[in-house]
């Protein structure tokens, strides 16, 4: 993840990652084939880590335990910032495969804030704007982590805002389902 993250796809020599590894340089591409399928091998990992993050607390309110997995989230992106640049901001180039693991990582964690306040199911509409809301709250959160500690916005600051944003968006799509109204008022 380290290499990908900080370099370039093109530029990733899977060779070099065999070597800091300690290992023969074939044994890469034996068990994943190419450095494509070894770079799909890391996103799957990333959308591993991600689900594991994004699991909704117990016993918390809908309201706080979306604040709660949104600053799990935040935290672990902090964790991981340098080597998830490339992939938020566009290092997947033109491959629509990759791009589309990826990006259903990224709904599965929505998917799983959403269901925290029991929004199990979105029309296509309401599915673009929160689609738009995941790729918005990324580059926001890299954009924050950019930001020197002592010009950023407070931690507690960011999440509200994003909540908000995404309970807003959700009440303000035309023709929103009322169990969703319900559902995000409960996160307001």
């Amino acid at each position: 993840m380290e290499a990908f993250g900080t370099t370039p796809y093109d530029e990733v020599v899977v060779s070099e990652l065999a070597r800091r590894a300690g290992v023969a340089a074939g044994l890469p591409f034996h068990y994943f084939g190419s450095k494509r399928g070894y770079f799909l091998a890391v996103l799957g990992r990333v959308a591993v880590e991600m689900r594991e993050v994004l699991v909704p607390p117990e016993g918390l309110a809908p309201r706080d335990a979306v604040r709660e997995m949104m600053r799990a989230h935040i935290r672990w992106l902090g964790g991981h910032s340098q080597q998830l640049r490339e992939l938020v901001r566009g290092g997947l180039g033109g491959d629509a495969e990759l791009r589309a693991a990826f990006e259903a990582a990224r709904w599965e964690g929505a998917s799983q804030l959403l269901a925290t306040v029991g929004i199990d199911h979105l029309d296509e509409n309401a599915r673009i704007f929160v689609a738009g809301w995941i790729a918005m709250k990324d580059e926001i959160v890299m954009s924050w982590f950019d930001r020197d500690e002592q010009d950023r916005l407070d931690e507690e600051r960011v999440i509200e805002l994003l909540v908000q944003v995404l309970a807003d968006t959700l009440l303000r799509l035309d023709g929103a389902d009322p169990a969703v109204r319900s559902a995000v008022e409960a996160i307001r």
